[in-house]
């Protein structure tokens, strides 16, 4: 699939999110950690405002491997890259609920969080896989030096 089409997905799903943060309202509430929204009161409580995090944490995650996308090998700093991204997103998350500060409204909050939990999964992945081609392509180095 070319990247064009799946930028204007990502837009999409953007564009989307809005609507659905325009729909249900801004929400004030009050949470220790950002994994208390799980609850299933909470999810029960504000469903519209849990779908726009869903779909702007696709969006946000689509946006990253997109962009990484471009850049070709270098598997392994891609994947720490990714787990450098995830955790600022997380920590800062997680510093923001812990404050009281209100930089960004709840739910990006919310949907910062998801997508750095969702971009350990990539990271692991680029990071392991990368390690495997160094291996191979070490073997494969010395095996031809020997033989010449």
């Amino acid at each position: 699939m070319k990247k064009e089409y799946v930028a204007v997905g990502i837009l999409g799903l953007f564009l989307l999110g809005y609507v659905f943060d325009y729909v249900s309202g801004s929400i004030n509430i009050v949470l220790k950690s950002p994994f208390d929204y799980v609850n299933p009161d909470l999810l029960s409580r504000y469903p519209f405002t849990t779908v726009s995090i869903i779909i702007k944490t696709l969006a946000l995650f689509s946006t990253i491997l997109l962009v990484l996308s471009f850049f070709k090998k270098k598997l392994v700093v891609k994947g720490l890259v990714i787990l450098f991204i995830a955790a600022m997103f997380v920590l800062y998350s997680i510093q923001q609920l812990a404050t009281g500060l209100t930089l960004i409204p709840i739910e990006w909050t919310m949907t910062l969080t998801w997508t750095g939990l969702l971009l350990v999964a990539p990271a692991l992945i680029y990071i392991i896989v990368g390690i495997i081609y160094l291996a191979i392509d070490k073997a494969f180095k010395t095996t031809s030096q020997d033989e010449a």
